[in-house]
């Protein structure tokens, strides 16, 4: 984007999670890829909140949910959780075997539609747009577009 004439971006190194964005406001605050690795119910409630607080008044939060659990080859993926960690895993976590010619388990989080509605609720934004897009179905994610204002 370098040279495109009404645009500034930064790009910076930070841990996503534990790291808080950085200071100010933004007109787009994205996280894409990104919530279905957030572990914990509370965690990606608090997590929204906080990317919600660095969306400036007329800008926008975009987020996505990977819906993988709908699908049967994601589900054949699925291992069982080890019996020490079993106990500690909430609702729609999984684990994922994402065979990738190594043996790599993904830990993966499935927000379902009562769950993605909580979160927008949580960031305090209004939803503008909610759609579903990508992979081999064109639906494999959830978007939320928030903001300050009403939908229109």
């Amino acid at each position: 984007l370098a040279g495109v004439a009404g645009i500034s971006l930064t790009l910076e190194t930070r841990d996503a999670l534990l790291d808080a964005p950085p200071a100010g406001t933004y007109d787009l605050v994205a996280a894409f890829g990104v919530l279905h690795h957030v572990p914990g119910y509370d965690f990606r409630r608090r997590w929204l909140q906080v990317l919600a607080t660095r969306v400036a008044p007329d800008g926008r939060l975009a987020f996505a949910a990977w819906r993988f659990y709908e699908y049967e080859r994601f589900r054949q993926r699925v291992v069982p959780w080890p019996p020490e960690l079993a106990a500690h895993v909430e609702r729609h976590d999984y684990l994922l075997d994402w065979r990738r010619g190594v043996a790599a388990l993904r830990y993966c989080h499935y927000v379902d539609d009562a769950e993605h509605d909580d979160l927008v609720r949580a960031s305090g934004l209004h939803e503008l747009e909610s759609y579903r897009a990508d992979g081999f179905t064109g639906a494999v994610n959830r978007y939320s577009i928030l903001g300050r204002e009403l939908r229109r």
